[in-house]
């Protein structure tokens, strides 16, 4: 990593990726992975797994279309990208920052199932990994 503004995740995507456009007609993706870290606990010396769900967003529109088309609940991804502060305001009209996780470049690691269809109506039976080009 080059940049301290960057990130990068391996996880597994916990729901369906969902979209929506944006005012200027672009494509806007919406996903959140989980991601696992192990911890032993100091008191019973077990091994604990902590799960974090991590919301990201993909405004570039190759890449989104690629999401849309090609992943799905509980593939195995490699994500890269930028973090970017947005204001928000909660329901007592308060107003505060958190952090929005911007991918750059999304990578399947390994696919959920086998056999299953993709949204262009082809069936992927392929049991290699899919690594896509970067968008």
């Amino acid at each position: 990593m080059s940049n301290v503004n960057e990130f990068e995740f391996i996880g597994r995507f916990a729901k369906d990726p969902t979209s929506t456009t944006t005012a200027n007609q672009s494509t806007a993706c919406f996903i959140t992975i989980a991601v696992e870290k192990s911890i032993k606990d100091r008191n019973t010396s077990e091994r604990k797994t902590i799960v974090a769900w991590i919301p990201l967003v993909i405004f570039r529109e190759n890449t989104a279309r690629y999401v849309m088309g090609n992943l799905r609940k509980g593939d195995l991804i490699f994500a890269n990208g930028s973090v970017r502060s947005r204001k928000a305001v909660d329901e007592n009209g308060q107003e505060y920052s958190e952090p929005s996780f911007r991918v750059n470049i999304i990578n399947r690691l390994h696919q959920a199932q086998a056999n299953r269809t993709t949204n262009d109506g082809y069936t992927s039976n392929n049991n290699h990994q899919d690594l896509p080009p970067n968008y």
